[in-house]
């Protein structure tokens, strides 16, 4: 895990998967997954992906208290997924990604969390999600709805 160069907690992309989760290789397509968390150990990472990532769900990835997690870590085309359940993150994007119609909602009684973050530059359309964090300058954010959604 990277930290930013600024006060929040945030994380990029990392470039292989923690506990949990699917591990995609570079320029990969990660499409119509579903991820849930079971029982047992926490998981901190639903996937990480370079390349497409389309049509998946992600439920539950609700980590522990004082250990993010991250739903989906891409960078790249990250288009129609839905996320929800998260305590810290739910879509985390690297620099010059694409992120259009997603939908990402933390996990009921749990902060808001973050749900779109995205390193610029990047283009962030069409989202929903509880808040959408925009590290850098050069993104296009448009038609994005923000609201305390509650998974």
């Amino acid at each position: 895990m990277t930290r930013l160069p600024h006060s929040r907690d945030e994380f990029r992309p990392p470039r292989s998967a923690p506990q949990g989760g699917v591990s995609a290789p570079l320029t990969s397509i990660v499409e119509g997954l579903r991820v849930f968390r079971g029982g047992g150990f926490p998981s901190f990472l639903g996937i990480a992906a370079t390349g497409i990532v389309r049509g998946n769900t992600v439920v539950g990835l609700a980590g522990v208290p004082g250990h993010p997690d991250v739903s989906i870590s891409a960078i790249g085309i990250v288009t129609g997924n839905y996320v929800s359940g998260f305590r810290f993150t739910g879509i985390s994007v690297g620099q010059g990604s694409t992120v259009i119609g997603n939908t990402s909602t933390p996990a009921r009684g749990a902060a808001p969390g973050n749900g779109i973050i995205a390193d610029c530059p990047s283009n962030v359309t069409d989202n929903t999600a509880s808040s959408i964090f925009l590290n850098g300058t050069g993104c296009n954010d448009t038609n994005n709805v923000i609201g305390a959604l509650s998974g």
